[in-house]
């Protein structure tokens, strides 16, 4: 009689990432971008480096960048600046709001609800 083969061992599966949703309802991990103006995509974050991603708040730096409206909107220049961004209000594998600080600031801090069809100003 064959001997029998060893139990296999079970893994508990991997969480899956929590994520924010962009301006086209898709939802990402971490992303590297967003859209802040969904509207008219005249404001964003890019090059974003994220520390604490899954945990309760998470943390980023990059660049912000928006459109000066000089002197107009569609003739303006994108401005860039060194930004931060935390992201926080874990639930159900999404993130709800987010803080984002610009340094020098062009405009003030911006805070956001985080809703599946792309970020909110408050």
């Amino acid at each position: 009689m064959p001997a029998a083969a060893p139990p296999v061992k079970r893994s508990a599966a991997a969480k899956p990432s929590p994520t924010v949703y962009r301006c086209e309802g898709n939802a990402v991990a971490e992303p590297s971008w967003l859209n802040l103006a969904c509207a008219d995509q005249k404001m964003g974050v890019d090059r974003l480096h994220w520390s604490g991603w899954g945990e309760e708040n998470a943390h980023a730096t990059g660049r912000f960048w928006e459109d000066d409206c000089v002197p107009n909107c569609a003739s303006g220049k994108l401005i860039s600046v060194p930004t931060s961004v935390t992201v926080s209000g874990l639930a159900d594998g999404h993130y709800s709001r987010m803080h984002v600080t610009a340094t020098p600031p062009p405009a003030q801090p911006h805070d956001y609800r985080l809703t599946k069809t792309g970020p909110l100003a408050e």
